[in-house]
């Protein structure tokens, strides 16, 4: 089950942007072993409409 709230875990203000942490983080999400990439793997059809969440 998935669920999304809008209220912040940690309230974080970085000084600078750091753009290696970025990308260290842009790879857990959206990289090759990420959590969309898992997701889509476990739930065929996702990524061409013909299957809904549920």
């Amino acid at each position: 089950m998935y669920t999304h709230t809008r209220r912040l875990q940690y309230q974080a203000s970085p000084e600078r942007p750091d753009p290696v942490y970025a990308a260290k983080l842009q790879e857990l999400i959206d990289g090759q072993y990420g959590e969309i990439t898992v997701t889509m793997q476990y739930h065929p059809g996702l990524h061409d409409g013909t299957r809904r969440w549920s």
